[in-house]
């Protein structure tokens, strides 16, 4: 399993990456890939180190994020109606994240998405965001885990964040909030590769998952892309750590993988 990260200060030495404006495009920023399930975040900060240092702490199997290089392109991409929570840092000259606030409580395409906003300065600020309808404010000095939690609680909130199946039958049991797989009681230990790959088919058992969402899973995760031969290799290890079980997880020639256990009932 992944160990958990730690938390990450927002003012963090990190080194930086090339990250383009937002916009609808499969490549999330800083090198990741977005998979269609995640819930799509829209992060608008002026200051790179800042931006590099959430981006860092936010663990990607988990969002796809979205970046804004100013406030007319953060409009455009909220406006489309793919985001679910906006992150906003107030900061510079004008207060632009304040600024875009204002605009987007104004706009009948998205005066009700959730915002987040992170402030710097005295506690005023922070009161500011919230009088103008954020609809949560931190201020600075704060970790990226922490607004990470706040954004999954938005999330949450709006009811935009998946639920994940627990599976549990007399032979198997698979917690995907616990991380934990269990077979005949027994724990059985999956690499990250494994468990992301067994959480996307257990997940929706009977349907078949494509090839391309598999890849572009992992990809999402690693910023690597993996080639055919490494999904077949990481599907028949894992197969061997499922034991009797493994058979669950079938080949779909040409197409993909699909999870076919008809025993086992999701619940949760």
């Amino acid at each position: 399993m992944n160990r958990p990260k730690e938390p990450t200060a927002v003012r963090s030495e990190l080194p930086r990456r090339a990250l383009s404006p937002a916009g609808p495009v499969a490549r999330s920023k800083g090198g990741r890939v977005a998979a269609p399930h995640l819930p799509v975040v829209l992060l608008r900060c002026s200051d790179d180190e800042e931006r590099e240092a959430l981006m860092e702490a936010w663990p990607p199997e988990t969002l796809n994020i979205r970046i804004a290089s100013d406030s007319a392109s953060a409009l455009a991409l909220l406006r489309s109606g793919s985001v679910q929570v906006a992150v906003l840092c107030v900061s510079g000259v004008g207060r632009s994240g304040f600024d875009l606030l204002k605009r987007i409580r104004a706009d009948a395409e998205t005066e009700s998405l959730p915002v987040l906003i992170i402030a710097k300065g005295a506690d005023y600020e922070r009161i500011v965001s919230l009088e103008l309808g954020a609809d949560d404010s931190v201020l600075t000095p704060v970790t990226g885990r922490e607004v990470w939690l706040r954004v999954r609680s938005l999330l949450r909130r709006s009811n935009a964040l998946p639920k994940p199946n627990i599976i549990r039958t007399a032979e198997f049991l698979f917690d995907p909030l616990s991380h934990k797989v269990c077979i005949h009681g027994q724990p059985v230990h999956l690499t990250g590769t494994e468990f992301r790959l067994l959480n996307l088919l257990a997940r929706r058992p009977g349907v078949v998952v494509e090839r391309r969402e598999l890849v572009e899973t992992l990809t999402h995760h690693s910023g690597k892309l993996p080639d055919r031969r490494t999904i077949n290799t990481h599907m028949r290890h894992l197969r061997k750590k499922l034991g009797p079980l493994g058979s669950s997880l079938q080949n779909i020639r040409g197409i993909g993988y699909r999870f076919s256990w008809h025993t086992a009932a999701p619940r949760g």
